[in-house]
């Protein structure tokens, strides 16, 4: 009886513990990747997925969505790569295009809502000549989930009538993803 009371009690401290960090009921459902990609599930299976271009050697292992399993209204694209034998590798989500003079409170909209799942971003500077803002172990993210690391940019549309702002998750299996394309690209000599 003693035993059962502990168990129930300790779980319910569990419980309570998870709604206190992450400020949900659904814990274990907030935790997931980002947009409910799954890491083990191949972006094809997805209904609104299909591979980029294949003859291209940058594109090779990715994929583009036009919707996610739990889409993000100021988001209009989703590229996965997806390497097999691996899993997902990276999700690089695109915004809408946006005003130039709408593009910084957008950005800061995007970056307040990543900071309540993530925590507060470690760095700000420019990455590719792009303004960046990024989550990341060097800096002291300890990640969520699978992700490991996160960039959010925003860029000048090519021609000039606006601006996007573009968000990437690099999620634990990118390493091994990489390791496994060389090793592939080797295999074909």
């Amino acid at each position: 009886m003693f035993m059962r009371r502990l168990l129930i009690g300790l779980g319910k401290a569990a419980f309570a513990l998870a709604v206190l960090m992450t400020g949900s009921l659904s814990a274990q459902a907030e935790s997931g990747n980002p947009f409910g990609f799954e890491t083990d599930t191949h972006p094809l299976k997805v209904e609104s997925c299909h591979p980029i271009d294949a003859d291209h050697l940058h594109s090779r292992h990715w994929y583009e969505c036009t919707s996610a399993p739990r889409s993000h209204p100021q988001l209009r694209r989703y590229l996965l790569r997806f390497v097999e034998g691996v899993g997902l590798c990276t999700i690089f989500a695109e915004s809408v295009g946006y005003k130039f003079e709408d593009i910084g409170i957008e950005s800061v909209r995007i970056t307040g809502q990543i900071e309540r799942k993530y925590g507060i971003f470690h760095r700000d500077g420019m990455e590719n000549g792009k303004h960046a803002v990024q989550w990341n172990r060097e800096s002291g993210f300890d990640g969520l989930g699978d992700v490991e690391s996160i960039s959010l940019s925003k860029y000048n549309l090519k021609d000039g009538k606006g601006w996007r702002v573009t968000i990437t998750f690099r999620l634990v299996t990118s390493s091994a993803c990489g390791e496994q394309s060389n090793r592939s690209g080797y295999q074909a000599f």
